[in-house]
């Protein structure tokens, strides 16, 4: 893992292949998906809402993680974006974990709800998709 998980950002850059075009990405640092990945996680969360319960900024990563991930493909991706490492091999293992790993957790208001703001009004820009699908 490179740097905290929770160090999630929302920036612009250069293009690869068109140095004057410039691109907004989301940068999520890595992760590496284990058999153990899931019971550290949960118990990380469980101190995270017992000893900090108005700042779970683990719990909020993992909500985020589980809007992002919702299908296999989307696992995919973040495998040849090397953001998540995974060693489970069952792709749609990694789904299933992301996907329940919130289940009866209340959460304070996001530490990423300006960056998931700028990232609804980013996709809404006409010019924005049409970048993405040339």
């Amino acid at each position: 893992m490179r740097g905290s998980w929770t160090k999630i950002t929302l920036g612009k850059s250069k293009s690869g292949w068109l140095p004057w075009l410039e691109v907004t990405e989301l940068r999520i640092p890595q992760i590496g998906i284990s058999p153990d990945t899931k019971c550290v996680l949960k118990n990380v969360m469980a101190f995270d809402l017992f000893y900090y319960p108005t700042d779970t900024k683990l719990c909020h990563y993992a909500h985020l993680m589980d809007h992002l991930i919702d299908i296999t493909e989307d696992v995919d991706l973040l495998v040849d974006k090397d953001i998540i490492i995974n060693h489970l091999g069952d792709v749609e293992s990694v789904v299933k974990m992301f996907n329940g790993i919130c289940k009866d957790i209340t959460l304070t208001p996001s530490p990423y709800t300006e960056i998931i703001r700028q990232m609804k009004a980013h996709y809404r820009h006409p010019w924005n998709r049409w970048k993405a699908t040339l």
